[in-house]
């Protein structure tokens, strides 16, 4: 009776530690959690700042005109200089804020910043103008009896500023994982300021052809400075393009290229004074016109919600 217990005890034994074998070999390895992909669809609002130049031309003309007591008028011709470069570069930064959807791997969006600006730069040219005329059609003498000549040179400068700049824009990306290259297009608007000088110098000449040889009488010389200024709130258009990286599921940096166009501003304006012989009524106006573009290298961070 003991053997048959022993036997049975023995056989137990083995069953169950088969079984526990047959178990641990077919234990399934632990699945590890799936890690949803990065999706660059959501809001985000950030901090940008960078570079702005711009190299464009003044052009500039100058008009002068005096009258002598209602005797002998004399127009000084307009005087046009060499148009004259106002190359100028400076700081911008601001914030944006936007929307990105993904499709796939396609990425689209829009975008909304606003910056400030600190670009301001003044330069100036040359220029001169002559002119002859018969004074006799006024004073009742003979045609060709005598002549007047004007001799005038203008110096002129303009100095342009702009203090801010916004867009709105689109986007269109292709996006690898957490890498997002882009264009970009859309309004720009922004203020500029223009200030103008000029000083008008001229020196005239009273002939009389009646006279063997004619006789030269200096008639007038003076000079008379001239200032004015214009502030414009301008609307255009920005392209760019830029690539960006979610450095984490939320923060993203970026690196991007703008150029925006806020067409010309022109800056119109005269004044009536006496000349420096007291006996002259002098007018002089100016006419300064620039078109206002530029182009923005610049950084940003941005915070995705």
């Amino acid at each position: 009776m003991k053997k048959i217990v022993l036997l049975a005890s023995v056989a137990f034994v083995s069953g169950t530690s088969a079984f526990a074998a047959d178990l641990q070999g077919r234990r399934v390895a632990p699945v590890a959690p799936v890690i949803p992909a990065f999706t660059w669809t959501g809001f985000y609002a950030g901090l940008n700042a960078g570079v702005n130049w711009s190299s464009r031309n003044v052009e500039t003309i100058l008009n002068g005109s005096e009258m002598a007591t209602g005797t002998y008028p004399a127009m000084v011709q307009a005087l046009s200089p060499q148009p004259y470069s106002n190359s100028r570069t400076g700081f911008i930064g601001g914030a944006q804020i936007g929307y990105n959807y993904q499709i796939n791997q396609f990425v689209i969006g829009a975008e909304a910043d606003f910056m400030g600006m600190g670009v301001s730069k003044r330069s100036g040219t040359t220029g001169t103008g002559a002119s002859a005329q018969d004074a006799g059609d006024f004073i009742g003498t003979p045609p060709g009896a005598v002549t007047l000549n004007s001799v005038a040179t203008g110096a002129v400068s303009t100095k342009i500023t702009q203090n801010w700049l916004g867009t709105v824009r689109a986007r269109a990306g292709f996006a690898a994982d957490r890498f997002l290259v882009y264009a970009t297009g859309g309004l720009a608007y922004g203020n500029v300021k223009l200030q103008s000088s000029a000083s008008l110098n001229y020196d005239q000449t009273f002939t009389d052809n009646t006279t063997s040889p004619p006789g030269v009488t200096p008639f007038m010389a003076g000079t008379v400075p001239w200032a004015g200024s214009k502030t414009s709130t301008q609307v255009g258009y920005t392209v760019g393009a830029g690539v960006e990286y979610a450095v984490t599921n939320n923060w993203i940096i970026r690196g991007e290229y703008l150029y925006y166009n806020l067409g010309s501003v022109t800056n119109l304006a005269s004044v009536v004074g006496p000349a420096a012989t007291g006996t002259v009524l002098e007018t002089i106006s100016i006419s300064s016109k620039t078109k206002v573009d530029g182009n923005i290298v610049r950084a940003a961070v941005s915070y995705k919600f």
